[in-house]
């Protein structure tokens, strides 16, 4: 009888195998979760299916830490990469559409012409500015946060400049007060050439609230960061993490607006604000991961890919 770890391997492996959106896949999946206890969760919002390959492991064992089921558990605790994983974008295609790697299929439009190029983990999406390129979609249940929902943002960050204004991931539009959240490079956030990460929400709409990057500095070009953004609804803050290292985070507990602007990957927040560099990586948690969790998926700078079975 083979143990939890190696079935879950064998799965993994055949997973490889099938193509993304093939019903195997999606049965292989299933049989993957009944294999582990679940824990109950609230109800996702209506309409939303939430993807969880483990939906939940419980171990009474004090801080110990599985590397071959990327699962942290202590007494009376349990975490792991997939839990309230909304969507996740891989991004190793070489054009088009770029497909969500969760059943809950929130593919993104390509706009002219958005490229491959090496990646942190494989490939990676690569955005010119010049040439206005950037990745779409409508607005989602899944997307839209509300004023008592925690998520997450995690994205591998390449920036090929740092002068000016760049989206890295959005679902914000200002002219219609559709203003959401959005995480994005500052050019003068730091001051007068120093650019820095920054995460802006809005509670309704119009006002604004800001965490900035300043605990890591300017980032450079030609230089892979890992960047993650959250709302914690419970403890009231927004954050932003640099590296799993470098960490802001500044109390807000006002929520986020729960609107219809498109979700975009290398545009925003203002027009123009088109992204010069590469993105890898993206992941969407209706959660505020936890440091242990960010940790986990920065590996000591290597990175981690979906399916996060192994």
């Amino acid at each position: 009888m083979p143990s939890l770890s190696e079935l879950v391997a064998q799965i993994y492996d055949r997973m490889q195998h099938l193509e993304r959106k093939s019903p195997h896949r999606k049965l292989l999946t299933y049989l993957l979760q009944q294999e582990v206890v679940r824990v109950e969760e609230p109800a996702p919002p209506e309409g939303v299916v939430e993807d969880n390959a483990f939906p939940a492991v419980w171990m009474a064992a004090g801080g110990q830490f599985d590397p071959n089921l990327n699962i942290r558990w202590g007494s009376g605790q349990w975490d792991h990469l997939n839990h309230l994983l909304y969507a996740h974008w891989s991004l190793e295609e070489a054009s088009g559409t770029r497909y969500d790697n969760t059943v809950n299929d929130l593919d993104l439009t390509d706009v002219k012409g958005v490229g491959r190029d090496a990646g942190r983990v494989g490939y990676a999406a690569t955005f010119s500015r010049d040439s206005f390129q950037y990745l779409t979609r409508v607005s989602s249940p899944v997307l839209v946060m509300g004023s008592e929902q925690s998520f997450s943002i995690n994205a591998w960050v390449y920036l090929l400049r740092t002068d000016v204004r760049m989206g890295l991931v959005s679902k914000w539009k200002t002219a219609a007060d559709q203003r959401e959240y959005v995480l994005f490079l500052d050019p003068t956030a730091g001051g007068i050439g120093q650019p820095r990460f920054v995460f802006k929400v809005s509670s309704n709409g119009i006002n604004e609230w800001t965490v900035v990057g300043n605990s890591l500095g300017s980032p450079q070009t030609g230089v892979w960061y890992m960047v993650t953004a959250w709302h914690d609804a419970v403890a009231n803050n927004i954050g932003i993490s640099v590296n799993a290292t470098y960490t802001d985070i500044v109390g807000w507990s006002n929520g986020v607006y729960a609107g219809s602007s498109d979700f975009n990957l290398g545009y925003g927040p203002e027009p123009n604000d088109y992204l010069d560099g590469r993105l890898d990586e993206v992941s969407i948690y209706r959660r505020a991961l936890s440091p242990a969790m960010i940790r986990v998926l920065w590996m000591n700078g290597q990175g981690r890919s979906w399916p996060y079975y192994t």
